[in-house]
């Protein structure tokens, strides 16, 4: 498996709700790259899949096992049957929730090169080259410089460009809010998206 790439794996998973046993015994690799889909009638515990892979909910038996890029833990990305958006938020907030951690990482390097800049010792700028070099690899690698593109790339692509960010979620249609929701859901940019 490329190291850039992550995979999920269920070995023996078995979850119970009360006396009621929804999985037992699942095994499952979903590979690096892949698309897994799961098939299933109502109530035979393809939402509860998900909810593990997810890490919303504990197993009774078992493991999961998700290994991000470069064997790092990470990111899920989790698309629910029901939005979960604060009706209180506009849009543009909903919208830079999503986003909080990529802008967080564009913050981190500049608090990084003004510690490069400002340090005193060579122990103190190698500390701060080292950070900042970390905080760039991670810039570069989850696309942090284009995100405002992507936002609108994304809303547009979705049929959601037209609506005016200001707009409170309240006001949103069914199939705007799960279309917005999915919106936030790509725009996180997750190692694994379960949708």
């Amino acid at each position: 498996m490329p190291a850039s790439f992550a995979h999920l794996r269920f070995d023996g998973v078995s979850v119970s709700f009360g006396t009621h046993r929804v999985l037992t015994n699942v095994s499952i690799t979903v590979p690096a790259q892949g698309v897994t889909g799961i098939i299933g009638e109502n109530g035979c515990g393809k939402s509860t899949l998900l909810r593990l892979a997810a890490g919303l909910m504990p197993v009774d038996a078992g493991t999961i096992t998700a290994v991000g890029p470069g064997g790092t833990r990470p990111r899920i990305g989790f698309l629910p049957q029901t939005p979960r958006i604060a009706p209180h938020e506009t849009i543009e907030q909903t919208l830079e929730s999503a986003i909080a951690y990529l802008r967080s990482i564009t913050h981190t390097i500049e608090q990084a090169a003004t510690l490069l800049a400002h340090s005193d010792s060579a122990a103190e700028r190698t500390e701060a080259a080292e950070a900042y070099a970390a905080a760039l690899e991670q810039a570069e690698r989850l696309d942090v410089w284009d995100i405002d593109a992507r936002v609108d790339a994304t809303l547009d692509g979705l049929g959601l460009s037209h609506l005016p960010r200001h707009r409170p979620t309240s006001h949103l249609s069914g199939g705007q809010l799960s279309r917005l929701s999915l919106a936030c859901v790509l725009l996180s940019n997750p190692d694994i998206l379960l949708l």
